[in-house]
C-alpha cells in the first residue's frame, strides 16, 4: 500500500526557500521585541528627559535627564526601530509572493484553520507548553522527510492539543488573553466550548486539549493554561506522559494559503509507539485503530527512507515502559519495517 508519495525537485525548492523566509521573518520578529514602544523627550521643571514609551498612552519610564549619552541612546533606538520596521515589511513581501508559489507547487498542505490556531499559540505567553499530537502532527513529520502522505492518512475534523503544565510560563506584566477560548477565539471568533475539555467552531471544527495524568493521580499539578472559571480544562490522560516526556521537534509547515507556520510535535519514533499502542487499545473503536496502526506504520515507512538517523533506541525511548516499547519493535519487525 502507498502511504505517501516524495515531493519532485521543485517543491522541495519552494519547501527551502518558505522555510529559510520564514526562519528569517521569525529572527525579525524576536529582535524587534527589543525595540517596541518608543522614546520621547519630555519637559520636566524647564528640563528635559528621555522617556521611554510602552504605549501611545503614555505608560513608560524615565531614563534620565538630556545627555550627549541619551540623545545617542535615542538616536540609535530611533534607527533600529525604523531599519525593523522596513526590514519587516520586505520579508513580509516576500513571503506573500513565497505563498503563490508554494500553492502553484501543491506544497501547500496545513489546513488554514490548524494554522491560525498554531499562530494564535505560537504567538502566546503559553507557546512552549502546547505539543500537537494526533493525525495533525503528521503535517510536521513529512515535511521532515519531504513527503506528502495520502489525504485518508491526514484527513481529520479535530486537532489535538497536548498542554504540558509542568513548564514555567513566560514572566509578562500583562497577558493579552485571560482564557484559552479567548486564545483560540484569535483564530477563529465562532469558537465556542464544547465539552470541558475542548471548543468547536461554526464548521464542526474542534479543539481538544489533553494533559498527562500525574502521578501519583493525586499529585497536585497546575491543570489551565489560565485560570478563568468558566474556561476549558485538559483532560487528562494517563498514556500522555510518554509524549510530554518525549524529546519534541519544531518544523515548518505550509498552510493552504501557501504561508508556513511552526508546529512543535513529539519526537516522530514516539508518535509511531504511541499509535501502535492505541492501535491495541480494547475500547478504542476498530475504525481509528486500524489508522492507528496505518499511521504508524506509514510514518516508519517515511524514516527508514528519509530520515534513517531516527533509530529505535532503548535510551531514546526510555520515557515508554519497556513493554510498550519492546512490544512495538515486535509490530515493527513483523511488518519488515526493522
Amino acid at each position: 500500500m502507498d502511504y505517501y508519495a516524495e515531493i519532485d525537485s521543485e517543491q522541495g525548492k519552494q519547501a527551502i526557500n518558505t522555510r529559510q523566509l520564514y526562519e528569517t521573518c521569525l529572527k525579525i520578529n524576536e529582535e524587534s521585541k527589543q525595540f517596541q514602544g518608543y522614546m520621547v523627550w519630555k519637559r520636566v521643571k524647564e528640563k528635559e528627559y528621555l522617556y521611554k514609551l510602552k504605549d501611545t498612552a503614555g505608560n513608560g519610564k524615565s531614563l534620565g535627564k538630556r545627555t550627549r549619552e541619551n540623545e545617542k541612546i535615542k538616536a540609535d533606538f530611533d534607527k533600529r526601530k525604523e531599519d525593523i520596521k522596513f526590514r519587516k515589511a520586505e520579508i513580509a513581501e516576500r513571503l506573500s509572493r513565497q505563498a503563490k508559489y508554494n500553492k502553484a507547487a501543491q506544497i501547500s498542505r496545513l489546513p488554514d484553520i490548524a494554522s491560525s490556531i498554531l499562530h494564535a499559540l505560537n504567538n502566546s505567553p503559553v507557546s512552549e507548553r502546547f505539543t500537537v499530537i494526533g493525525t495533525y502532527a503528521l503535517y510536521a513529520y513529512e515535511s521532515m522527510a519531504g513527503i506528502q502522505f495520502m489525504s485518508d492518512l491526514t484527513a481529520t475534523e479535530d486537532i489535538d492539543l497536548l498542554w504540558d503544565g509542568s513548564k514555567k510560563m513566560k514572566v509578562i506584566s500583562d497577558l493579552s488573553v485571560k482564557s484559552m477560548i479567548e486564545l483560540l477565539r484569535k483564530a477563529d471568533k465562532s469558537f465556542t466550548k464544547s465539552k470541558s475539555y475542548s471548543v468547536v467552531n461554526k464548521d464542526g471544527f474542534l479543539v481538544d486539549l489533553i494533559r498527562a495524568e500525574p502521578n501519583p493521580p493525586w499529585k497536585k499539578v497546575e491543570k489551565k493554561p489560565f485560570q478563568e472559571r468558566d474556561d476549558i480544562e485538559p483532560s487528562a490522560i494517563s498514556s500522555q506522559k510518554w509524549l510530554v516526556s518525549s524529546p519534541k521537534v519544531r518544523q515548518c509547515v505550509i498552510a493552504h494559503n501557501g504561508f508556513p507556520v511552526i508546529m512543535t510535535v513529539p519526537d516522530p519514533r514516539s508518535f509511531i509507539l504511541h499509535k501502535f499502542w492505541l492501535s491495541e487499545e480494547k475500547l478504542r473503536p476498530n475504525e481509528k485503530k486500524k489508522r492507528d496502526k496505518e499511521q504508524a506504520i506509514a510514518l516508519t515507512e517515511a524514516l527508514r527512507e528519509y530520515l534513517p538517523q531516527y533509530t529505535f533506541s532503548g535510551e531514546q525511548l526510555r520515557m515508554f515502559p519497556k513493554k510498550i516499547f519492546d512490544d512495538g519493535i515486535i509490530k515493527l519487525k513483523e511488518g519488515g519495517l526493522l
